[in-house]
């Protein structure tokens, strides 16, 4: 069987190959949506997280828990900034 060739030299693919490329594409474009999926995920839970309400420690000893800040009370975070608990929102004051 003689190879059929485009005008330019190319090799002109057959409707089986075409199909079989087709398929990969879209295994692949699958594949890579719940790569993203998962990473939006990954990246929406790290951002809540860092968005929790400041804490306090309660209770001697390790493994002491952590009790979050009554609303309205100013302490001050890791930076140095006062904070002040708001629920889910944390309130920095500038210095």
């Amino acid at each position: 069987m003689e190879l059929m060739t485009e005008s330019d030299g190319r090799r002109r693919r057959s409707g089986q190959e075409l199909r079989s490329f087709a398929e990969t594409l879209v295994t692949r474009s699958s594949q890579i949506e719940l790569s993203l999926k998962w990473l939006i995920r990954t990246v929406a839970r790290s951002s809540a997280a860092a968005m929790t309400t400041p804490t306090r420690e309660s209770g001697p000893g390790e493994g002491r828990q952590k009790a979050p800040l009554p609303r309205g009370t100013l302490s001050r975070d890791r930076s140095g900034d006062d904070v002040v608990g708001s629920g889910p929102l944390v309130c920095r004051t500038a210095i």
